[in-house]
């Protein structure tokens, strides 16, 4: 078995898995923009198309309810320089290859920690394929916003490989180490969860630490990490509302994520990036509630193995590197569902790691076969996997038929592709069927009522708009949108007080401007329709449009 193990070379390690990590996503480098790839992040507000480093800096000052991650807006703003726009328009191709030849350094990143921790060069490369080829992993590699994720597991790998390995100059061995971790946290806010990682990962090296003595070694990566963990919060506290998990409840959930996640990375079919598993529907069934029984049963078994200190290493990391989206804390996607396949990105290293250890001490005699059928059964499961991410239309039709009647998100997201394709009707079923389901959904109403509105269901159109306004009373589009219902109409009154009411909220809009003179001007008051309204829209240079969506 020596033999064989000199025989796999570190350059062959590497050469298989970038070969298969290649062969395995090659196929998403064709695939469209999806979910929020442009409506939050790919569009000309964030980089603009004449000069995509035009507002990279404005990236680096933290904002409310936006997402700290200035390094993945710079990458962002890089790729669209260099062939990501193309006729003034995003192309997702090279931000695809991106998202996929990152993947494939951290694949590297991963077999060399690997190979270090366990001091085994097959074992490492089969760890490895189990960390890149996971099918749960697709969510992260295909969609092109999670860049971020995989930027943020980049720098924070490169900052555990680094702190394992290097161990000269203790002041050169901290500073690389904390500009890695700062990094991560700056390509994602939760990448902060690998100052805890290395302070675990320095418990596994050490023999029979004491905590006292991991703090004192470590304790400067817990202070580094303390601002940004505020920054976080301010980015996300405002949009949590009404939807923030109890904290009674929160330990049940969070153990049920739990073994909801041994369950998909262990037997990954499935998958979806809509679960719909939210607090409401836990309560509405709780036979979903059973991975929490695979939690506990995992956790039992650490107390039979012999290797309890590899086996508790790889839980542990497995459970810290999602804790900040573990429904301890409250998060806004939870609105979603308190489970996502990208959250465990970096966990899988845990697993990861014991399936290497395995293989290495227990497994000897299958380690080839293993490098023959691991990938095979990958394959086989990903294929299915992977094709839905190709549009907007096949991502949420994928989760409707898994996953149907559980969250409203994954209609409205229907429902528009469908509207994109000109199916009509169709959306507009869909648009109500994401009401049936939340009666608070004012997205559903808002789209339904400008389905209807193009439907020249006025009054109904108005109905939704009106829904709308009271749900979220800070909803622009409706007051404008309703607002030219009632234009359409002749309710003249009805539609300039929406149309001020709309400008109150955002004075910017200046489309809203044109709308509001020709209110005015069909009530007979051309005067002050000109010198209050159209003189404002001659001097911006707009042209007058029926919508703004």
């Amino acid at each position: 078995m020596a033999a064989k193990r000199r025989n796999f070379s570190p350059f062959l390690s590497i050469l298989v898995l970038i070969v298969l990590n290649i062969f395995f996503y090659l196929p998403s480098l064709e695939y469209d923009f999806v979910w929020d790839d442009k409506d939050l992040y790919i569009n000309a507000k964030n980089i603009p198309l004449n000069n995509p480093w035009g507002n990279l800096w404005e990236h680096f000052v933290p904002k409310k309810d936006k997402m700290f991650m200035p390094i993945t807006y710079f990458f962002w703003s890089f790729i669209s320089s260099i062939g990501g726009v193309v006729d003034g328009q995003f192309v997702p191709y090279p931000f695809h290859l991106f998202n996929l030849i990152v993947h494939i350094i951290n694949s590297l990143l991963v077999f060399l920690l690997l190979k270090k921790l366990l001091n085994s060069n097959l074992p490492a490369v089969l760890g490895a394929l189990f960390f890149s080829l996971n099918p749960v992993q697709i969510e992260s590699v295909v969609w092109i916003s999670e860049a971020r994720g995989l930027l943020s597991a980049l720098f924070g790998f490169s900052a555990l490989l680094f702190f394992v390995s290097y161990k000269k100059n203790v002041f050169v061995h901290t500073s690389i180490t904390s500009i890695l971790i700062i990094l991560s946290i700056l390509s994602k806010p939760s990448g902060i969860v690998f100052s805890l990682l290395i302070i675990l990962t320095d418990w596994f090296l050490q023999n029979k630490p004491k905590a006292v003595d991991l703090l004192k070694r470590n304790w400067f990566y817990l202070i580094l990490v303390v601002p940004f963990v505020f920054v976080s919060f301010r980015g996300e506290a405002t949009k949590i509302i009404e939807f923030e998990i109890p904290l009674a409840y929160r330990p049940i959930v969070w153990m049920n994520a739990i073994g909801f996640y041994i369950q998909k990375i262990l037997v990954p079919v499935n998958l979806s990036p809509g679960y719909g598993i939210t607090l409401a529907f836990l309560k509405r069934d709780i036979l979903h509630l059973y991975p929490i029984l695979i939690a506990l049963a995992v956790l039992v078994l650490g107390i039979f193995v012999r290797f309890k200190k590899h086996y508790f290493y790889s839980l542990l990391f497995f459970v810290v590197a999602f804790l900040p989206v573990s429904n301890l804390v409250s998060f806004y996607y939870q609105y979603w569902s308190t489970v996502a396949d990208r959250y465990v990105y970096i966990s899988i290293f845990g697993f990861a790691f014991l399936f290497a250890y395995l293989v290495e001490n227990h497994f000897k005699k299958l380690q080839y076969a293993f490098l023959i059928v691991l990938p095979i059964i990958y394959f086989i499961l990903s294929r299915s996997e992977i094709v839905k991410w190709q549009n907007e239309y096949t991502l949420w039709n994928d989760c409707i038929e898994k996953y149907p009647k559980r969250i409203p998100q994954v209609y409205l997201g229907r429902g528009m592709a469908l509207e994109a394709k000109n199916q009509i009707m169709s959306a507009l079923d869909d648009y109500s069927e994401s009401i049936e389901l939340d009666s608070n959904f004012y997205f559903g109403y808002y789209n339904r009522g400008n389905v209807l509105f193009d439907l020249q269901k006025y009054d109904k159109a108005i109905a939704d708009f009106t829904r709308t306004t009271q749900i979220n009373p800070k909803f622009v589009n409706a007051y404008v949108n309703r607002g030219l219902c009632f234009l359409e109409i002749g309710n003249l009154d009805s539609a300039i007080w929406d149309f001020d009411k709309a400008l109150q909220l955002d004075s910017t809009q200046v489309d809203v401007v044109l709308y509001l003179a020709e209110a005015w001007e069909k009530k007979d008051s051309l005067e002050k329709s000109t010198t209050n309204t159209i003189a404002k829209a001659v001097f911006y240079g707009y042209n007058k449009k029926r919508r703004d969506n």
